[in-house]
């Protein structure tokens, strides 16, 4: 019976390794924002309503990246050039008023897995609303590392997965 359910499993997460042990997310679990940012302590997740929250006290970005961008719920301005790249790297697209020069963009430059640098979490999910009406939930990639950023107004990133995606997930995060 357990080799017949292991054989239906088409892909096992990889461990979150040491560094996520602190963080409270099973990798490839999904969460909703509110629910995700309330699992960190943010005290202010109840108003929680863009894609990225900072928590200064932790040193911490958090991204929520919807894929699809389609339907009234994005309009022009926020529907953000966001996609897997590959099963390692994802690209990021911040928002408008986001310069090159400004306080944030400096801190994403200086993301990395190395526990004294700034650190970001990405959650991905592939539409905004399922098939019964629902909001979706994201799924949790684990840590991310600044690879590179270019443009101004928005900045664009190219993020490094420290797991990568599974092929399920690759498909449905690219483009």
């Amino acid at each position: 019976m357990l080799e017949a359910a292991r054989e239906a499993v088409d892909f096992v997460p990889p461990s979150a390794g040491a560094a996520d042990r602190l963080l409270p997310f099973e990798l490839h679990a999904r969460y909703f924002a509110r629910q995700a940012l309330a699992m960190l302590g943010d005290r202010a997740a109840k108003t929680f309503q863009s894609g990225v929250r900072h928590l200064e006290e932790k040193n911490l970005d958090i991204f929520f990246v919807t894929i699809e961008k389609s339907g009234s719920a994005f309009t022009e301005a926020t529907r953000y050039n966001d996609y897997a790249m590959n099963a390692r790297r994802f690209h990021w697209e911040s928002q408008h008023m986001l310069g090159a020069r400004m306080k944030a963009a400096e801190r994403y430059r200086k993301v990395s897995f190395n526990k004294d640098d700034p650190q970001a979490l990405l959650f991905v999910r592939e539409r905004k609303t399922g098939a019964q009406g629902l909001t979706e939930p994201f799924v949790y990639l684990g840590r991310v590392a600044h690879v590179r950023s270019s443009g101004e107004y928005p900045v664009s990133i190219v993020w490094a997965l420290e797991h990568p995606l599974s092929a399920r997930l690759l498909e449905a995060f690219s483009r």
